[in-house]
């Protein structure tokens, strides 16, 4: 009996991990944009969407990383992601029979309760059920798995798989042919899923639990014949093994060199990565230290405890020599190393840790326990106090771990509090799809295909950005309407971006076919992200024409009579001369001053569209991000006060201006009061909870450095009112606030 019931009592437990990992999936679900994020996802969705409309295992190559000669825009078998995750989450959508966001989600959960399962066996087994419990707490309450739950990512997949091998090779004393056969093909899965797992296929071939050379080598042969066929795949198809969009992500939201983001770039055969590395070595290394700068930063997410974790496991490596614990340290140390030298040359991405962060928890457990134990025999040591049992095993871990379950979950929970929805561009966007393209017929492209794919179940063509490819490709003939995602304007690659800024920003026609949708406003016509093929103008849109005495003047004399009208505030003579200027010759400074000139008339989101445009021209002109942050504070005081997301967006772009900013202190007064208001807003808009008054005391401080060089700006001053205001030092705020009225 009392067998039977503590089996039902590990099966409730299970069940209940199991439904609070589906919960947590869930809840996150709905507390961000309510949208798989996920590019690989999508691609499975699309697939799964195609064969529910009869369609065949067929999709379309939405993110050709080359365009070679002979490509066309038709449907191909996919090429591009890891079979294991489109085996699990595509056959899943196929058997429903639709692509369903809610069920990837859902079925994410699954996958991070199972892991929270075998996470508690496995850490009660090798230390004791408290460590278990910790282990277990520590993963639930990890931002990083909120994160990847909330967007349904198949990296869950590859964080339970990855324990389950750990489980497996732990628990044998000694490694046969058997152990090595099973754990070989077990891994080489892991690595269908997330190939860095396979970095610790070294450390399991240098271990001495091997039975015999022979048991080593069928471990290697095994994982060879689970990676080789997909490995030469891709090596037909790319050139190298590897997954191409990983091989090629060398780009943080600059542009160093040509092929760091190829798939804006067109080649007449497909290029190597190593060679594009070796060629462009030192911008590589650059772009090295900008992500190690950025890590910080995207610290909640990433994963603070992965990195404490390895930092523990590296000192108790030699302490757990006899240990199977030891075997782990190794493993989660190499690839934790391997993470950071990925990282050092992509992007900050969640994806590359996940799968490490159940390892990491029980290491934490495992640290804990032996602090606890170090604790007590000091106690001991040097107070000569008799510490009872209990204390010495039970409470010393239990107040340790308390400590670090509350600091984990306060990370999670300051997380969740930022992915509160505000808008799904995908969703919106692809209602108003719906209407503009009726037609099944037609051809859709665009320069974010997966989202439009997935919400209008039909295959859509990465939008190419070189117009010989338009040519090239017959796209100019094929394409009849464009989609483009809100950051569109930003992007940087080839001589089409100018074009399509020129599209959504002045109003020309794309490739002289493709003219934009607009929608009429009160106060101003708006474009729409979306552009038609057309005779003529779309809406009958009111054209500036060119004055006559314009043909006679220079650009630089337009330029310095745009200028002089905004000095004269005269802003619609100001526009009319600068659309004249852009549509002869585009450029930052153009899109900047035309974002100025609309900015000074409350048409903000025309401004928004102006300056994203001027950095995507060029990308480091640090004026734009100011004036882009400034417009995003803007849209949050008069249009979404209660809301969140434009808040972020300006605190974006505010902190990439000041990294951007010259040591000229007038210029860094502005910069810096810019930031310091997102600072304010954000600690405003996120309430009193000491957590957040940080954010008030560096505005405060932004602030007060700004009014050192510029004491009399009227703005620096309100706003340093209003800081003193919400930190509830009303006589101070009252003298800032009578100086600014004297001005």
């Amino acid at each position: 009996m009392q067998e039977r019931l503590a089996i039902w009592i590990l099966i409730l437990f299970s069940i209940g991990l199991v439904a609070a990992g589906i919960a947590l999936a869930v809840f996150m679900y709905r507390r961000q944009f309510g949208t798989v994020m996920n590019p690989e996802v999508l691609d499975f969705l699309q697939v799964a969407a195609n064969i529910s409309t009869g369609q065949g295992m067929k999709t379309l190559v939405l993110r050709p990383f080359a365009l070679p000669p002979d490509f066309a825009a038709a449907p191909v078998t996919d090429l591009y992601h890891p079979p294991l995750p489109l085996l699990v989450w595509g056959f899943a959508f196929a058997v429903l029979g639709r692509g369903s966001e809610f069920f990837s989600v859902c079925l994410a959960g699954f996958l991070i309760g199972l892991t929270s399962v075998l996470l508690f066996h496995f850490t009660s087994r090798l230390l004791n059920q408290l460590a278990g419990l910790l282990a277990v707490g520590l993963l639930l309450l990890s931002p990083l798995t909120l994160t990847m739950v909330g967007n349904g990512q198949p990296a869950t997949l590859a964080a339970a798989l990855f324990l389950l091998w750990l489980a497996v090779m732990t628990r044998k004393e000694t490694w046969n042919l058997r152990v090595a056969v099973g754990s070989g093909l077990m891994l080489g899965m892991v690595g269908l899923s997330q190939g860095l797992a396979l970095f610790a296929a070294p450390v399991a071939l240098l271990s001495k639990r091997w039975e015999s050379r022979r048991a080593r080598l069928w471990f290697l042969v095994s994982l060879l014949l689970v990676l080789l066929p997909y490995g030469l795949r891709n090596f037909r198809w790319a050139g190298h093994p590897f997954t191409p969009w990983k091989a090629y992500a060398f780009l943080w939201d600059t542009r160093s060199f040509p092929g760091d983001s190829v798939y804006r770039h067109s080649f007449t055969s497909t290029p190597s990565p190593f060679r594009l590395t070796f060629d462009y070595a030192s911008e590589v290394a650059r772009k090295s230290l900008v992500n190690f700068s950025r890590m910080p930063k995207a610290a909640s997410s990433w994963g603070w405890l992965v990195v404490l974790s390895a930092l523990l496991s590296l000192l108790w490596i030699r302490r757990w020599k006899d240990s199977p614990l030891r075997f782990l340290a190794s493993i989660f140390f190499v690839n934790l190393v391997s993470v950071l030298v990925l990282l050092a040359f992509t992007r900050v991405m969640v994806e590359s840790t996940f799968f490490l962060l159940p390892l990491g928890c029980l290491l934490a457990a495992a640290t804990i326990s032996e602090l606890g134990s170090i604790v007590s025999t000091w106690l001991q040591r040097f107070q000569q106090l008799s510490i009872p049992q209990w204390l010495r095993q039970w409470a010393l871990p239990v107040i340790l771990s308390l400590g670090l379950l509350y600091g984990q979950g306060m990370l999670a929970l300051s997380l969740v509090r930022t992915l509160i929805p505000q808008l799904n561009p995908g969703w919106q966007g692809a209602q108003l799809a719906r209407l503009l393209v009726p037609s099944r017929e037609t051809l859709l492209a665009s320069d974010d295909p997966r989202l439009i794919a997935f919400h209008l179940r039909r295959p859509v063509v990465w939008l190419p950005c070189h117009r010989d490819d338009w040519e090239r490709l017959s796209l100019l003939k094929k394409v009849t309407h464009i989609w483009f995602s809100p950051t569109a304007l930003m992007k940087v690659g080839g001589d089409g971006d100018t074009a399509l800024r020129l599209s959504l920003v002045v109003g020309e026609p794309f490739l002289g076919r493709f003219h934009p949708i607009l929608v009429r406003d009160a106060r101003y016509i708006r474009p729409t992200p979306f552009l038609m093929a057309a005779p003529e103008s779309v809406n009958n849109r009111l054209r500036i024409h060119e004055d006559k005495n314009f043909a006679q003047k220079s650009t630089k004399e337009l330029v310095a009579i745009a200028q002089k009208y905004i000095q004269e505030k005269k802003y619609a003579e100001a526009e009319k001369v600068l659309l004249v200027v852009l549509r002869r010759q585009p450029s930052a400074e153009g899109f900047f001053n035309l974002g100025t000139v609309w900015l000074m008339q409350n048409r903000y989101f025309e401004a928004l569209r102006a300056f994203q445009a001027a950095l995507g021209e060029s990308p480091g002109f640090f004026p734009a991000a100011n004036n882009l942050a400034w417009t995003y504070l803007q849209i949050h005081e008069k249009f979404n006060p209660q809301g969140i997301g434009y808040l972020i967006q300006a605190e974006r772009w505010a902190e990439y201006a000041l990294e951007l900013c010259p040591d000229i202190p007038e210029i860094k007064a502005h910069v810096l009061d810019t930031a310091a208001w997102a600072d304010f807003w954000r600690g405003r808009t996120t309430g009193r909870r000491p957590q957040v008054r940080w954010r008030l005391k560096r505005a405060l401080a932004r602030l007060h450095e700004a009014y050192k060089i510029l004491p009399d700006n009227p703005d620096i001053n309100y706003h340093l009112a209003m800081v003193y205001m919400e930190l509830g030092e009303t006589q101070k705020a009252q003298q800032y606030l009578e100086k600014t009225k004297a001005k």
